[in-house]
């Protein structure tokens, strides 16, 4: 049991440290909260959650190995992520450069008001969950941190709880952060610089499609 809880810790620490680091996933849960709504950015978390359960499903059941292993299977995420990644970039620096009467508005929950985000929240939970789905660094990165933390030796059943809490810990972390950035306070400032946060999304989500590209199979 004491061995069970060493590697268990370690393996959450080093994920929770993979986790609160800036991606693509982050950066989608930030702009979706600021432009729609908390309920959009947790929507956005969720789906995001539920690509990374598939994820660490299949890597501790060990068919994780195929996506590293498979050249032919991996380009091919590879390429679809970056595809998906600059699509939202470049959506997002058209918002953000496009023509003041063609900005699409954002209209802020006001009480005693029926306002609706300008996302729906199977857009928000279908965004999150191909951002994370199609990044096949996300499924990389999680292999190689259970490779160095989690022995051959340990049980699934192990393993598995190790996975459910680290999906727990996941939920945790994209809530706060879609409850942080879709305050009233936050809504109105953003929308005053919404211009510049579009932009510098954008030019980071294009970033990330780049830096997707340049991968091999040798980062797993």
């Amino acid at each position: 049991m004491q061995t069970y809880w060493t590697e268990f810790c370690l393996l959450f620490s080093m994920n929770l440290l993979n986790l609160v680091s800036p991606g693509a996933g982050f950066a989608v849960i930030v702009r979706n909260s600021a432009v729609g709504s908390c309920r959009i950015g947790l929507l956005t978390g969720l789906g995001i959650v539920a690509s990374s359960f598939l994820h660490k499903s299949y890597t501790f059941l060990g068919f994780g190995l195929l996506i590293s292993q498979n050249e032919m299977l991996f380009t091919f995420v590879k390429y679809a992520g970056c595809i998906h990644l600059a699509y939202l970039g470049l959506k997002c620096l058209w918002e953000g450069l496009g023509k003041k009467e063609e900005l699409p508005r954002c209209t802020l929950p006001v009480p005693g008001r029926g306002a609706t985000p300008s996302l729906k929240g199977y857009q928000g939970f279908r965004m999150g969950f191909l951002t994370d789905l199609l990044n096949p660094q996300a499924s990389l990165c999680f292999m190689s941190l259970v490779a160095a933390t989690v022995s051959p030796a340990t049980p699934l059943k192990v393993q598995l709880f190790y996975g459910f809490i680290l999906l727990g810990t996941s939920v945790i972390w994209y809530s706060c952060v879609a409850l942080f950035f879709s305050s009233s306070k936050l809504q109105k400032y953003f929308l005053s610089l919404r211009r510049i946060f579009e932009s510098m999304m954008g030019g980071s989500m294009l970033y990330l499609s780049f830096r997707l590209l340049s991968l091999s199979t040798k980062a797993g």
